[in-house]
This record gives structure tokens, C-alpha cells and sequence, in this order.
């Protein structure tokens, strides 16, 4: 007897090399003017971290009779990368540079940390589709699991050396680990003389688990190692969830030309409440060339345990500090943040509303136009730094308590509202040299506003901004408001060639000090992109891409955002449009196994 079953394998291997776009240091103290000139950009080095990445996965399919299979997919992929802190120049560590573990002081040139991952993804899913009932069936089991471990070289825990007279020069501050297991029924089937009801139903149970590990004793001793502190024994977390949903949609063709539908879902989490939400949708035929549709929604997302529960102190970058500072993220039901008048966190809600147009203008050329909004209430976003505006006052004493000089925290902030229109002009398929030729144009407007903002009282009282300009201005201004793409495509044989030329618009950096005489515009910018494919056979292929060909860069910051401390910063790292890389290069070779 033989067993016809289907199964696809694949294997994955990406190996990245960093790039360096640091600007040239302008603040240095005079005394060491002579390292500056043989180091111009400081030692920093700022852009794509180096990382090697394996991966593999495969995929099952076995028949189980006529109306019933088994599959089973499972992946797992391993990275490992390398970032680095800012380069802790000579006239930064006088402290280091006398210590007698180190070199004499004349010959101290500063160190530079690096922040190295090692990640390990994995997932596997298992299931059955069978008929039951007059339904399709579908059952399944999902396990997850995301782990990364960290590690801090070329670095100092200058705390220990001062107490000590030495430190390590490598720790392991250590990481974090998610995993969920999910459990999943969905059924569906059509109902009517004329099957023109299609009724779906389903169920979901889903375990989450978020865990932080402790890192070694030097790491987080005091301040902790330079770059990327350890993690705490009183910062280390274990804390899962469990949340359970039911779902209910209906589609009814009221005639060939007129279709409605409506969905439900509730959810019920275990450590913050529950949740309906609801769809109603409609769409209206032209003819046999367009359709008009519409659709209004409500949605939520729930904190994650992370925004829930993460716990750490690290070193960043506050205005007016030429050093990096100690500043603390604390978790939300954490003591000291509930003295801040902080509440628990809950879950977003919004309502979503589109409407859209879609149409064959002729035989190689058709249109779509679509309409959206989407206003989202008690946003959960990461606060202002909070640092003391006087001695003494709680906020000084709450942060003195807990040992850091400034303190952020994840947040219901308030309510937004975006706003949008996409476009879509299609050229299909028009044969041309034996080839065919096709094209597309592309479009996105949209604008984001903040309709509201909620200020814990305690802090309100003390003049404390939770959500600051700055903040604010990664929502309303950081992202390009239009986006218009051009895009040609001609496929001959085995070949296939595009080109794609996409215009960003234009972003806003918004200066640390709050001043807006001190905000920069980043003009638009337009990006050119090719890329090749050649089909060997039906299971190889080797693709060509080159990136930004005209080799385009984001305009240079000014000193006067505060964004690039000393200058070290040549390009943002907030607003986005493309990245800073220029042009790149890849080629790829896809190989798939495919058996029955």
C-alpha cells in the first residue's frame, strides 16, 4: 500500500556586513583635538549591523481518505548580529583611561561597546481538515517561540572598576524569551437553495508566556556595563496569560450584484478584561467591470506582556547631556509608576471605516480607488523621558529611589486619527517583442493627527509632559505623508525585468530642544530600484536586486535638531523615508524540493 502525501523543504542562508554613515565629531574637548584629526568621525560606527542568519523549513501534507488531510509546517531560524553603542571617546572616560588595568593614560584612545545578538525563532504547526457535519473543517495546534540572548564586548562596568580597580571587558547581560501555544477550530460552509450564504464560525484558545533573564553579576552591577546594562535579579520576569475567542461571519449574496456580510468577535484575556468587536461590509457590482465597496469595523490590541511587564535600566541620550545617562523603563503596575498616577494598561480600541472603487477601464488597463479612516482610542505608546524639573520634588525623589536619572513607561496615551486614500492604476500583461510588458501606478495620501492626550493627574499637577512634542511628532510627522510608486515590469521566456521608481514624501525632525525654529524638513525623495529573475526550472530561480541605483540619500541632519549629539549622527534614525545605505547589491538562489 502506498501513502500519497506532499511535502516542501527549504533552506535559507543570509550573511549581512555592516555599513558606517557616522557624521564628523564637532564638540571635542581641545586637549584631544589631536585624536579627533586621525579619528574625524569619532569611532562611531552608525547604520546596518553585521548579521549571519540561517533558517529551514518544511512542510507536510498527508491525505487521510477523500475528504481529510493531516499537515504539519515547522521552521526554525537562527540569527546572530552585531551593533554598536557610542564610542566612549578619551575625553568622556578620564576615569578609565587612569585606571592601571587599562594602558597608561597618554595612550588611552577610548573603547567602543558593541551589542550582539544571538536570536532563535521557531514554530511549529500541526493540523487536520475534514468535513463534519456538512462543514470545512479545520483544527490545529501552533507553538511558538522567539529567544534572544545578548552579549556586550569592547566594554567597561566603570562602577566595579572604580571599586574594584578592574572590570570585565565582555558580559552577557542576558535576554529574553516569548512563546504562545494556540488551539484553533474553524469551520465554514455555504447554505441556500443557490449557495448563496457562506457562514463561518470558529474558536481560539492561545497561552502566552514572557520571561527576562538575568545577566551576569558584572553586567549590572551599580550602572551596569557600558552600552546595555544587565539585567537585574529584581528586573527579571516570568508572567504569562491565557485568552480564549469565539468568532461568528456571514456573507449573503442578495442578488449576482449585491453582496453584505457581517462578523463578530469576542475575546476574553485573563489579565485585563475582554473585548467584542464587530464588521459590517457591502459590496455593489458594475456591470462586469467595477464593484463599489464599503466596510465599518471596530478592532482592539491588547497590551502585550512585554508592554505589560519589561523591566530594565539602560543608557541613552538625553538633551543637554554630552554623556549617555542612566534611565530606567519601568514596568506598568510597577510601585514607582503608580505613583506617578499611571493605571494599568488596557486595551486599544478603534473604528475603522473604507470605502473604495474598483474598475476595468479596457482590456489592459484597470483602476482601483479606496478610502479610509481609522481613529484608535487609549493608544498604547511608550512615554517622554521623565526627568526630574526640580529637586526634591516626588518626581526627583521617586526616580532617586529607583536609581535612575530618568524614567519611561508604556502608557494609554490618548486618541488618534488617520486619514487616507490609495490609488492603483494597473497595466496588464500588453504583448510586445514576443514578451509581455506590464506597469503599475501607485499612490498613498494620508495624515495622522492626535485628537487627545491623557495626562496621569499626579504628573499633570508637577508640569510633567508624558507625550512631549518631540513624542508626538513620531506619530503626526515622522512618516512620509504621500508615497507614489511607478512600476515596469517585461517578462520574456524564463525572464522577468522591473524597475521601480518610488517618490517619498516629505518628513519633519523635530528638535530635542523643542523649539521649532530648530525643526528640520527632509525634502522628498525618489528611489529607483531593478530587479531580474530567471526561472532555471520549475524549482530553481536566481534573482538579481539593486537597491537605490542612482545611489539617493536622506538629507543630513542639522546640529541645531539635537538628534546628532557632537555630530556623530549623519542621517536620522527617527523619521523615515529610505534607509541611509545607498546603493545595494543582492543575488539569490531559490531552490525548492517538492515531492509526492
Amino acid at each position: 500500500m502506498s501513502i500519497n502525501f506532499r511535502q516542501l523543504h527549504t533552506l535559507g542562508y543570509y550573511n549581512q556586513k555592516l555599513t558606517n554613515r557616522a557624521g564628523e565629531i564637532v564638540d571635542t574637548d581641545p586637549t584631544y583635538q589631536h585624536w579627533i584629526d586621525g579619528n574625524p568621525e569619532g569611532g562611531m560606527i552608525v547604520g546596518q549591523p553585521d548579521m549571519e542568519k540561517f533558517d529551514a523549513f518544511t512542510n507536510f501534507t498527508y491525505p487521510l481518505g477523500d475528504n481529510a488531510k493531516f499537515y504539519t509546517f515547522n521552521g526554525v531560524t537562527k540569527r546572530t548580529g552585531r551593533s554598536f553603542a557610542f564610542y566612549r571617546a578619551p575625553y568622556w572616560r578620564p576615569d578609565v583611561a587612569a585606571a592601571e588595568f587599562w594602558t597608561p593614560e597618554n595612550l588611552f584612545v577610548g573603547y567602543h561597546p558593541t551589542f550582539e545578538t544571538d536570536i532563535t525563532d521557531n514554530m511549529n504547526v500541526a493540523g487536520f481538515e475534514f468535513d463534519l457535519l456538512g462543514f470545512n473543517a479545520d483544527v490545529s495546534g501552533t507553538y511558538g517561540r522567539n529567544d534572544v540572548s545578548y552579549t556586550v564586548n569592547r566594554s567597561v562596568n566603570r562602577d566595579y572598576l572604580a571599586d574594584h580597580g578592574w572590570s570585565p571587558r565582555t558580559f552577557e547581560p542576558g535576554g529574553y524569551t516569548f512563546s504562545n501555544k494556540i488551539f484553533n477550530l474553524d469551520l465554514n460552509r455555504t447554505l441556500g437553495a443557490t449557495d448563496n450564504i457562506t457562514l463561518a464560525l470558529g474558536f481560539e484558545a492561545k497561552e502566552e508566556n514572557f520571561q527576562s533573564h538575568e545577566g551576569d553579576r558584572h553586567s549590572y552591577y551599580k550602572g551596569g556595563s557600558d552600552s546595555f546594562a544587565g539585567i537585574k535579579p529584581e528586573e527579571v520576569v516570568d508572567e504569562g496569560r491565557n485568552s480564549y475567542a469565539g468568532y461568528l461571519s456571514l456573507d449573503y449574496d442578495i442578488t449576482d450584484d449585491f453582496l453584505i456580510g457581517a462578523a463578530a468577535r469576542y475575546e476574553d484575556f485573563s489579565d485585563f478584561g475582554d473585548n467584542f468587536s464587530y464588521k459590517v461590509n457591502a459590496r455593489y457590482k458594475i456591470g462586469n467591470n467595477g464593484a463599489v465597496r464599503a466596510s465599518y469595523s471596530t478592532g482592539f490590541r491588547a497590551p502585550t506582556l512585554h508592554q505589560r511587564h519589561l523591566i530594565n535600566s539602560q543608557y541613552i541620550v538625553v538633551a543637554g547631556s554630552p554623556d549617555p545617562v542612566l534611565q530606567g523603563t519601568l514596568a506598568n503596575d510597577n510601585p514607582a509608576v503608580k505613583a506617578l498616577g499611571v493605571p494599568d494598561l488596557f486595551a486599544e480600541t478603534s473604528q475603522n471605516l473604507t470605502a473604495g472603487l474598483t474598475y476595468k477601464i479596457s482590456k489592459y488597463l484597470s483602476g482601483s480607488v479606496d478610502f479610509y479612516q481609522i481613529n484608535v482610542d487609549d493608544r498604547i505608546l511608550f512615554s517622554s523621558q521623565i526627568t526630574a524639573l526640580n529637586d526634591g520634588d516626588a518626581i526627583d525623589n521617586i526616580l532617586k529611589e529607583n536609581g535612575v536619572v530618568g524614567v519611561q513607561f508604556f502608557i494609554n496615551a490618548g486618541d488618534t486619527k488617520t486619514t487616507g486614500v490609495d490609488l492603483v492604476l494597473n497595466l496588464n500583461k500588453v504583448e510586445v517583442g514576443g514578451g509581455y510588458f506590464g506597469g503599475v501606478l501607485a499612490a498613498n495620501f494620508n495624515e495622522t493627527s492626535i485628537e487627545k492626550i491623557n495626562v496621569p493627574s499626579a504628573l499633570e499637577t508637577g508640569g510633567y509632559d508624558i507625550f512631549d512634542k518631540r513624542e508626538q511628532s513620531l506619530i503626526t510627522l515622522s512618516r512620509p505623508k504621500s508615497k507614489i510608486i511607478v512600476g515596469l515590469n517585461y517578462e520574456i521566456g524564463d525572464f522577468k525585468f522591473g524597475i521601480d521608481n518610488t517618490n517619498f514624501g516629505e518628513v519633519t525632525v523635530t528638535a530635542a530642544d523643542l523649539n521649532p525654529e530648530n525643526d528640520q524638513v527632509h525634502s522628498s525623495k525618489l528611489i529607483t530600484d531593478f530587479n531580474a529573475r530567471w526561472r532555471m526550472d520549475e524549482n530553481i530561480d536566481v534573482t538579481l536586486n539593486i537597491n537605490n541605483i542612482f545611489d539617493v540619500y536622506p538629507d543630513e541632519l542639522n546640529l541645531e535638531t539635537g538628534e546628532s549629539p557632537g555630530g556623530r549622527f549623519r542621517y536620522s534614525s527617527i523619521v523615515q523615508q529610505q534607509n541611509f545605505l545607498g546603493t545595494t547589491f543582492s543575488v539569490g538562489v531559490r531552490m525548492k524540493i517538492n515531492k509526492k
